[in-house]
């Protein structure tokens, strides 16, 4: 990884702002299940059943695919990789269909902690279901950028090998886009708390 890469600001956008993220100077997210959504929630709302992220996710593939070439393509796409009806060898050849090469983890079940994220580890929807999902993406060659929202969600993505990580940042949403989150990367040696 380079060092322009390794400190590159990625922007988790609605498909339909790929360009203006770039036009920005940001690394595009797409995020399929924020579309639509006000930019200033979309990432909290993102966390509630109000959409299936990793269906809309595989329309946008299917489309990406269909279309060769007529969608940008974003710099990785946002999956939520905690999701119990995931089928990743589903997901996989779609992404490679797509031509996508990376992925990160978001929704992410980090933001939910006290009673309700034990309540997600316990029936194995919490962070070891997403750490088992990147690490089996990163196996089948994807470039994996791990969400992680603190030192302690760090340094067990870094554990399982993860370590290429994203950080919220204190980045605006773009203005006249449906950006909902600005994320830094670094090396897992880089998390703040």
């Amino acid at each position: 990884m380079t060092k322009d890469n390794l400190h590159a600001t990625f922007a988790l956008c609605a498909p339909a702002d790929i360009w203006a993220a770039r036009r920005r100077g940001l690394r595009p997210v797409a995020c399929p299940a924020i579309a639509g959504l006000p930019p200033a929630h979309a990432a909290a709302l993102a966390l509630l059943p109000i959409t299936d992220a990793n269906e809309t996710l595989r329309a946008f593939l299917r489309e990406v695919a269909a279309r060769e070439g007529a969608v940008p393509l974003p710099d990785a796409v946002a999956i939520f990789a905690a999701d119990p009806f995931l089928h990743l060898g589903e997901l996989t050849e779609l992404l490679h269909d797509a031509g996508i090469e990376a992925v990160v983890n978001f929704p992410t079940v980090q933001l939910f902690d006290g009673p309700f994220g034990q309540t997600l580890e316990r029936v194995d929807l919490g962070l070891d279901a997403e750490i088992k999902a990147l690490g089996a993406l990163a196996a089948s060659g994807f470039r994996v950028h791990a969400l992680a929202v603190n030192k302690a969600v760090s340094a067990r993505l870094t554990g399982a090998g993860l370590v290429s990580q994203l950080r919220f940042s204190e980045g605006t949403p773009l203005s006249g886009a449906a950006t909902a989150v600005v994320f830094d990367a670094g090396h897992s040696d880089d998390q703040g708390s």
